[in-house]
């Protein structure tokens, strides 16, 4: 991020998508009140692009190589946004008109000035948004401004921090009048993000102990805190869930600095094929 930057009054919205076609316009629609969509595409071979294009307030950027979502993409909003306040959202997200203005209405103020603003959250998972899930929060603090982002270098979900004193809470009348999070519609949907999530956590500088530190602390945390498995099957499969990205994301990033399967496997299929030419079987 360029230092001594001036921003301009208003906000801008950080949106990384991949093959969005069904769910884009949703989002972009409830986003018409920002000041600019900066929209990272990661090569979507669907109609997501031609979906944006129709929204004057989104300015496409095509990143060339990968599907990873790590810190990088944020290196190349903070070069590209232009005003003061910034909101990172997916496709996944959708907000309600009421909370949208209230919002608006806080950053267009003169006087405004706090270094971030807390809005009613609804995070739903596989559908369910109940207070056993991993994901549940009744609200976040979504919007910070633009100049106190602060990245960690190769991480993925943890990426972006920020130095925020005072923070603002948005309080609306009703609980639909929220920032919703409608993600993993599906367990398949789950296995194809999270798939992509985990080839960014392989690149993490996090040390594999850590990682395996961080599965055991989850894992105590479903089992003797919260006693997840003890109420019912839905907060089960949200548990498994949440607790096998963690476990994977190990493998990952085991495999991305340990393995060696490819050359292994290749090397013993060619020495038993050398055996097979050796007994005249084969050319």
């Amino acid at each position: 991020m360029k230092m001594n930057r001036v921003y301009k009054k208003g906000i801008s919205i950080f949106l990384p998508v991949y093959n969005e076609e069904k769910r884009i316009y949703y989002t972009l629609s409830s986003l018409i009140w920002c000041d600019e969509v900066i929209l990272l595409d990661k090569c979507s071979n669907d109609r997501t692009i031609q979906i944006a294009s129709q929204f004057s307030n989104v300015r496409i950027i095509t990143k060339e190589e990968g599907k990873a979502y790590t810190s990088s993409e944020y290196e190349i909003y903070l070069e590209e946004c232009q005003y003061k306040y910034s909101m990172t959202v997916t496709a996944s997200d959708i907000i309600h008109p009421f909370l949208a203005q209230k919002i608006k209405d806080k950053i267009q103020d003169e006087n405004f000035d706090y270094d971030a603003i807390n809005i009613p959250y609804r995070g739903y998972f596989l559908g369910i948004y109940e207070k056993y899930s991993p994901w549940f929060s009744e609200s976040s603090t979504k919007i910070i401004k633009t100049n106190l982002i602060q990245l960690r270098r190769g991480e993925v979900h943890t990426a972006c921090n920020n130095e925020a004193n005072t923070v603002y809470v948005i309080k609306t009348n009703s609980v639909n009048e929220a920032y919703f999070h409608l993600t993993h519609e599906s367990a398949e949907g789950i296995i194809e993000r999270h798939t992509r999530y985990w080839r960014g956590e392989a690149l993490s500088p996090e040390p594999l102990n850590k990682s395996l530190t961080i599965v055991f602390k989850k894992f105590v945390r479903f089992l003797i805190i919260k006693r997840t498995f003890f109420k019912g099957k839905a907060a089960i499969a949200l548990a498994f869930s949440f607790l096998t990205y963690y476990m994977m994301s190990y493998v990952y990033k085991w495999d991305y600095q340990f393995g060696n399967a490819e050359d292994l496997y290749s090397d013993l299929r060619n020495k038993i094929l050398e055996e097979w030419r050796k007994n005249e079987q084969i050319k």
